[in-house]
């Protein structure tokens, strides 16, 4: 991967904001994970799928370089297919941002 590369992240919460989300349509894009399941979780929580943030990799990799406690972990293949599944019927993703990551 080019060090300058960008990737993508989405917000993990302990709740759904209602005010942020106040669709059921909205609300249903965001993917429970179970803190059974994550040893970096203390509670359920949700991961959202109705948008995406764009970094660059080599920012994110410094950031990790200076706070290697901020690296948590990373999803389980399933949690992982359903995020995407979820990602795809957003309708908040632009097609622009839709082809660049293939979504």
């Amino acid at each position: 991967m080019p060090r300058s590369h960008p990737v993508t992240q989405s917000p993990i919460n302990p709740d759904i904001n209602p005010r942020k989300f106040p669709t059921q349509e909205l609300k249903d894009l965001h993917l429970k994970i179970f803190a059974k399941d994550y040893s970096f979780l203390d509670h359920d929580s949700y991961i959202d799928c109705s948008d995406i943030i764009e970094r660059d990799f080599l920012e994110i990799e410094e950031y990790i370089a200076e706070h290697p406690r901020c690296s948590k972990g990373s999803l389980i293949d399933s949690d992982l297919k359903e995020a995407m599944t979820r990602l795809m019927r957003s309708p908040l993703i632009s097609p622009k941002i839709r082809i660049k990551y293939g979504i």
